[in-house]
Parts: C-alpha cells; sequence; structure tokens
C-alpha cells in the first residue's frame, strides 16, 4: 500500500525532462460531480520535446485503507478518457477528456489514477537507440451532489510521535476531505492555552493530507510548525465559505 501524502492537493503542472524529453502535462487533480455537464474534466498534455511522443492512457481505481492506497484495474466503462491513445508532434498540444459514464449517484467518492504512458521516437539511425517510456500520473476524484463529508469537530486526543504531533481524522461521511478544509486549534487541556494554524499554513508548510470517505487516517503536525507550548488536543474548524 501506498501513503496518502498529496494525491489530492498538487494543482500544478509536471514537467520531467531526460536528455530532451520532456512532457507537460495539467492539472494533476481533478474533480468529478456526476450528474449533468459538471460529469467530465479535460486534461492538456503538451510536447516540449524535440520528437514525437506515443501516449496511451490507462485508469485504475484507488482503493483506501486509512492513509494507504493501491491501485486496481478500473472495469466497466466508469470513467472514460477521450483519446485513450495518440500521437503527439514536438511541440503540440493535445486536450484529454475525462467523462464520467457510471452511475449518476454513487454511495460514496471514489478516486482514480489515469497513467499516461508516453514513449518517445526511436530513431533507426543511431546504432543502439532504444525508445524510454516514462509513466505520469493524473488524480481524478468522482463524487455525486448530494454527499458530504462528516468529520467530527470535537478535541481530537494528540500524542508526541518522532517526527510531530500525531492524531487521527475520521471521516465518517459518504465524501473525501482534506486537512486543508480546515483551521487547526491546538489546545493544552490543562492550562486552556491554544494555539492557531491557518489553513494556509497547512498547505505551505506542507502537511496537507487527504481524507477519504469512511476512512481514519493519522495526521502528523512536524515539530517545525508547532508552538512551544505542550498540546494535547487539536479542534478541527471548518473554513467558511463565502
Amino acid at each position: 500500500m501506498k501513503k496518502v501524502v498529496n494525491i489530492f492537493i498538487i494543482f500544478f503542472f509536471a514537467i520531467l525532462s531526460i536528455n530532451g524529453y520532456a512532457l507537460e502535462i495539467g492539472p494533476l487533480v481533478h474533480e468529478i460531480t456526476t450528474e449533468s455537464k459538471s460529469n467530465r474534466t479535460k486534461i492538456t498534455l503538451r510536447n516540449n520535446s524535440s520528437s514525437y511522443q506515443l501516449i496511451d492512457a490507462s485508469v485504475s481505481r484507488l482503493v483506501f485503507e486509512g492513509a494507504d492506497y493501491d491501485f486496481n484495474p478500473a472495469t466497466g466503462n466508469d470513467l472514460l478518457v477521450f483519446p485513450p491513445a495518440f500521437k503527439l508532434e514536438p511541440g503540440d498540444s493535445q486536450s484529454v477528456m475525462v467523462i464520467w459514464g457510471g452511475a449518476a449517484q454513487l454511495s460514496e467518492s471514489l478516486s482514480y489514477s489515469i497513467k499516461f504512458s508516453a514513449i518517445n521516437e526511436i530513431d533507426p539511425s543511431k546504432k543502439g537507440a532504444i525508445g524510454i517510456e516514462i509513466h505520469y500520473n493524473v488524480i481524478v476524484h468522482v463524487s455525486s451532489s448530494l454527499q458530504a463529508a462528516d468529520i467530527a469537530q470535537v478535541p481530537i486526543r494528540g500524542s508526541k510521535a518522532a517526527d510531530g504531533l500525531l492524531f487521527a481524522v475520521e471521516n465518517r461521511g459518504s465524501k473525501y476531505s482534506k486537512l486543508s478544509n480546515f483551521d487547526l486549534l491546538l489546545k493544552n487541556s490543562r492550562t486552556n492555552q491554544d494555539h492557531h494554524i491557518p489553513s494556509q499554513t497547512v498547505i505551505s508548510e506542507g502537511f496537507d493530507i487527504f481524507i477519504p470517505a469512511n476512512q481514519t487516517v493519522d495526521i502528523t503536525i512536524p515539530y517545525s510548525s508547532l508552538p512551544t507550548l505542550d498540546i494535547d488536543q487539536i479542534i478541527l474548524v471548518e473554513k467558511v465559505y463565502e
């Protein structure tokens, strides 16, 4: 199983370059709701290399167990990718449409990985030339409009770990969430002292984490982000969007 660290929160373009081999993909994380026109999203790929790229896409389901996840081959036609394979000339771009083709209502939110496999041009005139295949993953989270996360906003017990303050967040709802949907109120229950960590700090200091539906996830706040007072409780305060 792999750790859930930032499969939700990377929104920028990925660029990988090896001896002139470069493919730019973005955004890397998408959200789809299953109803009406919001059941699709677009991924853009650009070939920044000097040779053409042969690209094909495959879809896997992400299966969660707490803060861990695995890839399972997707079955059926729930998440469709068009075109599933194409050739991308140097300097050209290609838009790929991802469409939800499954049920309009889901019992809980789902997450998928779309793997783009890119093979660069092989020059037959060069002795010993080989093609290089590189994989790029794009994450797609799918939910229904009636779904909601359910994360208790009561004091959560924290304990000291080797690398920071450890606490567990339970999502009892039917939709995923993430830690940066909340401001953190850190408390010392004996002295009533507290310390506020805004959601922006959760993101900027790199401990945002994905919280799947119906899962409990262990989260560590690094010591560098903690105040000097002894913390034993954490309260999640949901952000209010105007």
